[in-house]
């Protein structure tokens, strides 16, 4: 192999050498032993199922792909296509995204974009965390529970604990601040309906406004 050509010094001119029955020359030889290095260098590949079924519990109970993708290190949530669609990964990816899951996925965000995150992930089959026993392995099959729908009351219990808003609620469960007022008070959860439109206004608004409708 001649000096200028493009593949000397390469692997590929390594590969070249090879092919063509001749030795290699030692610019070829030092690429081909670089090369070696870098491969015993990098982390071992893992099934991406797992990993994969992790990222899409995070969808199911509400969590954006930004939202993950951003967890994860990533400037935008391009790279979780990519994720999704192959069959192996990095080990050090895989383990990433499993930190990510243990700290979200106990966790159900609230808001019009979480809304809209599940809303995706049910449109597409996607199985939450507790529907999951053993999320890596392959012959596994998500538990039916993972996947009923809760009542309007474990929804507000649920905004509430996490500290959700009026707003939060509505979101939630498309409806507006009237009805569900109407709603909580027929079903003996005004308390929980005040302590929602208290952290949406803030305190002392909230008792001006109560004070006004008890006068």
């Amino acid at each position: 192999m001649k000096a200028d050509d493009p593949r000397h010094g390469t692997e590929r001119g390594y590969t070249a050498h090879r092919r063509a029955g001749s030795h290699p020359c030692d610019a070829c030889k030092e690429a081909h032993r670089r090369r070696n290095i870098e491969r015993q260098l990098r982390p071992p590949k893992v099934p991406a199922l797992g990993s994969q079924r992790r990222i899409q519990a995070l969808q199911a109970i509400g969590w954006g792909r930004d939202r993950i993708a951003a967890e994860l290190g990533y400037t935008n949530a391009g790279a979780l296509t990519y994720l999704m669609r192959a069959t192996t990964m990095y080990k050090t990816t895989a383990d990433r995204i499993a930190d990510v899951y243990d700290r979200l996925s106990m966790t159900v965000p609230v808001g019009i974009g979480p809304k809209r995150a599940r809303t995706w992930a049910r449109r597409h089959g996607y199985a939450p965390p507790l529907a999951w026993d053993d999320i890596d392995n392959p012959a596994e099959q998500p538990r039916g529970v993972g996947y009923q729908q809760r009542t309007r009351a474990e929804i507000l219990h649920d905004l509430d604990e996490q500290r959700g808003r009026i707003s939060d609620a509505c979101d939630e469960l498309g409806v507006n601040r009237n009805a569900l007022e109407v709603w909580c008070r027929r079903n003996g959860m005004s308390d929980l309906y005040s302590r929602l439109v208290m952290r949406e206004i803030g305190e002392d608004k909230w008792r001006q406004f109560s004070g006004k409708v008890g006068a």
